[in-house]
């Protein structure tokens, strides 16, 4: 995440991170764990790794990160198994307790979002987008926006392509002059 890098929690190496560094709360994306040799694992990784380091208290929260809140009924269950199988593996060889998280960053009802994971997770292990946000000091509500501004830009550039394309400029040019 871009917020990650910008406030100074963002993981560069995660084996360097690992066999060094300070307390706080630091975030691994998906493509950092792929890449360890220190934490491997036969399956799918989760989207993040999240390591708090306070004294000698050592947390890492396997989490999944959800932009919605409801989820496919074989999937959901899939995902949790495969939550806790890794958390599980990252736990037994890294001097780290491992919690899983499920986080829905737009949905602030927990119960929703233990819900639309077809309550295969409890509600104690599940985040809203905001929690995530406040752990990680990032600002919710700035994300929030410049989300829905990337959004009107992502659609903007999306219909100019589409109209650059003969067949359906012409479905368009048909539907405008009735």
């Amino acid at each position: 995440m871009r917020e990650s890098q910008n406030n100074g929690t963002a993981i560069a190496d995660l084996d360097v991170f690992l066999a060094n560094g300070g307390d706080g709360i630091f975030l691994a994306n998906k493509g950092l764990v792929k890449a360890s040799t220190k934490v491997q694992f036969a399956s799918a990784e989760p989207d993040f790794l999240i390591f708090e380091r306070r004294g000698v208290l050592r947390r890492c929260f396997v989490m999944e990160m959800k932009d919605g809140d409801t989820f496919d009924t074989k999937k959901s269950g899939g995902e949790v198994s495969t939550l806790r199988t890794f958390a599980q593996s990252v736990g037994s060889t890294l001097a780290y307790s491992t919690e899983i998280r499920i986080c829905s960053f737009n949905q602030s009802d927990k119960q929703a979002i233990v819900n639309g994971f077809k309550r295969t997770v409890d509600k104690s292990l599940v985040w809203t987008g905001r929690e995530f946000c406040e752990l990680m000091g990032f600002d919710y509500d700035a994300i929030v926006q410049q989300r829905m501004a990337d959004a009107e830009l992502n659609r903007n550039f999306f219909i100019e392509e589409l109209l650059k394309i003969q067949v359906v400029k012409n479905i368009v040019e048909g539907e405008l002059d009735r």
